[in-house]
């Protein structure tokens, strides 16, 4: 048992680092959702987007949750923890943000902070659909284009992954054109 949390412990701390490369566009516009970042959505690493980290760090730290050392040194600096990024878009996604729910339900398909579960991944897409994110289809298709791994495994299901092509097609992302017409040439891919 104490080994198998430690592997579990192992496997977050793995996924947790490549919370590293989100954009930084991605984590104002999670911000802006959330009421904390008023300014334009620039894509850089300014002042207002640091003031804004902040006011999200100290609405978790106004939770009374267990704060890591890096969670307090990343609240003194304005700058995320991979754990506080993984929560930014855990509660932009809670708060109805289609692109925060894409985010995280991509999060959720690769194990990106969180571990890779099917079910909760493509409930973050399908969320993102009916807010008519075109890419969000896109993503649920190639879902169930290929399948998943992890928790809660997606099979493979090409009649699903036509249907979330031509979502996507329709809401005006070009790629899901193209790649209707192949889908039935395809044989599913693997997701590793």
């Amino acid at each position: 048992e104490r080994l198998k949390r430690e592997l579990e412990e192992l496997r977050l701390e793995d996924a947790l680092e490549a919370v590293s490369d989100i954009d930084v566009e991605l984590i104002q516009r999670a911000l802006r959702s959330l009421g904390f970042y008023y300014d334009a959505i620039d894509n850089k690493m300014g002042p207002q987007t640091r003031a804004a980290i902040r006011r999200f760090q100290y609405s978790q730290v106004a939770k009374d949750r267990e704060m890591s050392p890096e969670d307090k040194e990343a609240v003194r600096t304005g700058v995320l923890s991979a754990r506080q990024t993984v929560d930014l878009f855990a509660a932009a996604a809670d708060n109805n943000h289609p692109m925060s729910q894409y985010v995280y339900g991509i999060m959720h398909v690769r194990g990106i902070g969180v571990e890779q579960d099917g079910a909760d991944a493509t409930y973050g897409l399908n969320a993102a659909a009916d807010a008519d994110l075109a890419i969000s289809p896109y993503a649920l298709r190639v879902i169930y284009r290929d399948g998943t791994t992890g928790l809660n495994e997606v099979t493979p299901d090409k009649a699903l992954a036509a249907r979330h092509f031509a979502r996507a097609f329709a809401l005006g992302y070009k790629p899901a054109g193209d790649a209707l017409k192949l889908l039935e040439f395809e044989a599913p891919r693997n997701v590793e």
